[in-house]
């Protein structure tokens, strides 16, 4: 789905791993510290808010300064 965002394909990519990447640490810590179920509900609750932030930067709902 990355080639249907505005911007370049690679730019999108290298945001995607960076991304990911930071994911990765912060899960574990939140994982270590709050347990399974409180992570799991944590981590889709912030999946459906960037879902719906990229959702409305698309759709021209939300516009930046």
């Amino acid at each position: 789905m990355n080639k249907y965002l505005e911007g370049s394909i690679y730019q999108n990519h290298y945001i995607e791993g960076l991304a990911g990447i930071v994911a990765c640490f912060i899960g574990i810590q939140l994982y270590s510290k709050l347990g399974k179920r409180i992570s799991f509900l944590v981590a889709f609750g912030l999946a459906f808010i960037g879902g719906i932030t990229i959702f409305g930067l698309e759709a021209d709902i939300i516009n930046p300064p």
